[in-house]
């Protein structure tokens, strides 16, 4: 295991409420990472995102670095203006 994983490990075994909020900190993270690869994949700065799906830059911004709890009705709103589909899955 990394020493980040340890140490996460650590903190749930002293409180286990942290389980749920690590898992959701992931989801963030997942969601922050893909959009940005996404727009990076398509040559396009944050700000000419921004102007291309009508939002402002700091919404772009907020979701790029996983401060944002966006909401799949906006990610869907993005991914369109993209060309692209937003799929949702289970594990």
């Amino acid at each position: 295991m990394s020493k980040i994983r340890d140490l996460i490990n650590k903190d749930i075994a002293q409180n286990p409420y942290l389980e749920e909020e690590y898992r959701k900190e992931g989801i963030r993270l997942d969601i922050a990472v893909k959009d940005m690869q996404l727009r990076e994949s398509q040559h396009m700065t944050q700000k000419e995102f921004a102007e291309k799906t009508g939002k402002i830059q700091s919404v772009i911004v907020r979701i790029e670095n996983g401060n944002s709890n966006v909401t799949v009705q906006t990610l869907d709103e993005l991914e369109k203006k993209r060309g692209k589909e937003l799929v949702i899955g289970f594990k």
